[in-house]
């Protein structure tokens, strides 16, 4: 767009433009394996009124961001009674364009999930095919997975067990976040409402 610039020392400017983010496939560096996805240097330049010679630039330097793909996942339980022990399944039905190796799950407040994280039985290094969690920790709300180098590369579930707080918390969304353990970069994350308590 078009618009008249004065002289800094009269004032700065903050530029924001809306912009469709590329598909996997159209960021060349990431799929040679040479960048992360989609990051790239960004070009900004000052013309003047004849739109030929730049008068400014930032010659290129100005470093973009990796884009964070939205993951779909879901919690279920059997039942769901207060302040009870049990097991929850984490279904991951739409995973990102980066397999993350590194998943974080953060339950409302009141939730608490023990040290040793999985729910007994609840491994799948033995089927074919796919992604492998191979530990979850868990401290207060919060459980980190780990994942093997493939990472979370296709739609999993994996039980974890998990303390329920006495009342339903007043804001029930759980968060997750994917990271890439080489690096420490986010690559997805996903809301989704949480689960209902009920009586015994």
């Amino acid at each position: 767009f078009k618009t008249p610039l004065v002289s800094s020392r009269l004032g700065s400017y903050s530029l924001e433009v809306d912009v469709f983010a590329p598909e996997p496939k159209q960021c060349v560096c990431w799929s040679s394996g040479s960048c992360l996805l989609c990051r790239s240097n960004w070009t900004v330049e000052v013309l003047g009124d004849a739109m030929e010679t730049p008068l400014a630039t930032n010659d290129g330097l100005f470093v973009g961001f990796p884009l964070v793909s939205e993951v779909t996942w879901a919690v279920f339980a059997v039942r769901a009674p207060p302040q009870a022990e049990l097991d929850i399944t984490i279904r991951l039905t739409k995973v990102g364009a980066v397999p993350a190796t590194v998943l974080i799950v953060t339950a409302p407040i009141g939730y608490d999930f023990p040290y040793q994280c999985f729910s007994a039985g609840s491994g799948n290094s033995t089927v074919a095919g796919l992604p492998v969690f191979t530990t979850c920790t868990g401290r207060l709300n919060s459980a980190m997975l780990l994942l093997d180098e493939q990472g979370l590369f296709r739609s999993s579930s994996v039980m974890l067990r998990i303390t329920t707080p006495s009342l339903v918390p007043e804001d029930n969304r759980w968060y997750i976040e994917g990271r890439q353990l080489e690096g420490n970069t986010q690559v997805c994350w996903g809301v989704t409402s949480g689960l209902t308590s009920q009586k015994m």
